[in-house]
């Protein structure tokens, strides 16, 4: 397998742009989420570092095999640039918003790493990026946040792909991804996604449908294993985080309590696909990293990628690591054992994209 990177012109800014401004916390809270705090980083991941081997595409005028780590010319934005707080890209017959978030660290010379994070059903960008509290970890670790809008009367995401009035958002997320790396100082090669419930279901169904653009990805509190990940090119890092009394995305399967109550498949049966999927073992090593949490480690899988399950016994349809408790509005208790912000992240750093 090789890496395939289409040269481009220089680099264009997005065809419009638009300011976002930030909820006040109270209006973020009576949405539903909250932030989470920092908890030691890495809490209950594995040591070491692993590579993962893939195929990348890009339209970076001056991306070479995945190892220049230097843009020139520069892409240095001014500080007050609107582009640094978001825009808007035309995808199926509509303006798609997106928030995006640079470190200090963005000098627009030194290619850094960029993090999707995916909104829930019926929440928002900006609650996203609140809840998660991923900015706080962009900027202390230096890589770029970009945080979509879903479509629809309901935000959210499609997991399927297109249909008769929405379109496919895995294409939509591709296609914002080579906008973004067409104009900013990304590196192709560590381009990861994370989200929380329907985004963290899409974070996943990315793992089936673009593990080749994607070096890793992440999901939390809903996750789906594709028929397509069982004929991808080759394995795919991915880490989960549910909890065993969800309300709403239930660990031991059966009806979705929300967005058309779909039947699912138990959470460890879909980890155990995304392993087989992986060629990792079958049988995962497990490890007690709190009074509430048990990973399950996948060994074994082909190329240097890990399968991860974080089992939040008793916790709900929330995100771990946040420390307001939302179980008087019915989504349940709240892990403290671990940050999934921090988690994720840990994971992410230790995979790349390299070409064979």
């Amino acid at each position: 397998m090789t890496s395939r990177f289409v040269h481009a012109s220089a680099p264009t800014r997005p065809r419009s742009v638009h300011r976002f401004r930030g909820l006040a916390l109270a209006a973020v809270i009576a949405v539903l989420l909250a932030g989470c705090t920092r908890a030691d980083k890495g809490n209950g991941a594995a040591p070491a570092t692993t590579t993962t081997v893939g195929a990348t595409t890009t339209t970076a005028d001056d991306a070479a095999a995945g190892d220049d780590e230097r843009c020139t010319p520069a892409r240095a934005l001014a500080a007050d640039a609107p582009e640094r707080k978001g825009g808007t890209l035309p995808f199926g017959g509509i303006d798609r918003r997106y928030l995006l978030h640079l470190p200090p660290q963005y000098d627009g010379t030194t290619r850094l790493p960029v993090v999707f994070d995916f909104h829930g059903h019926g929440s928002s960008a900006t609650v996203q990026l609140f809840y998660s509290r991923i900015t706080p970890v962009a900027d202390r670790e230096g890589f770029v946040v970009v945080a979509p809008e879903g479509q629809g009367a309901t935000p959210h995401f499609t997991l399927l792909g297109a249909t008769a009035t929405e379109a496919d958002d895995v294409e939509f997320t591709v296609a914002l991804l080579d906008e973004l790396i067409g104009w900013l100082c990304l590196d192709p090669t560590r381009v990861y996604a994370t989200g929380m419930s329907n985004g963290g279901a899409l974070s996943s169904v990315l793992a089936c449908r673009a593990a080749d653009r994607f070096a890793a990805t992440g999901a939390v509190a809903a996750l789906i294993h594709l028929p397509q990940c069982a004929q991808r090119p080759g394995p795919a890092p991915f880490v989960a985080m549910m909890g065993t009394a969800d309300p709403v995305v239930p660990y031991a399967g059966g009806r979705v309590n929300c967005c058309g109550n779909p039947n699912i498949p138990a959470t460890p049966d879909t980890i155990a696909g995304f392993a087989r999927s992986s060629g990792c073992e079958p049988d995962p090593v497990t490890e007690r990293i709190g009074p509430d949490v048990e990973l399950q480690r996948y060994q074994g899988c082909d190329d240097g990628a890990a399968v991860e399950l974080y089992v939040i016994e008793g916790g709900g349809h929330t995100w771990p690591g946040s420390p307001i408790d939302l179980s008087g509005r019915g989504l349940g208790a709240t892990t403290a054992s671990v940050d999934a912000t921090e988690t994720m992240w840990a994971f992410f750093e230790r995979h790349r994209l390299v070409p064979e």
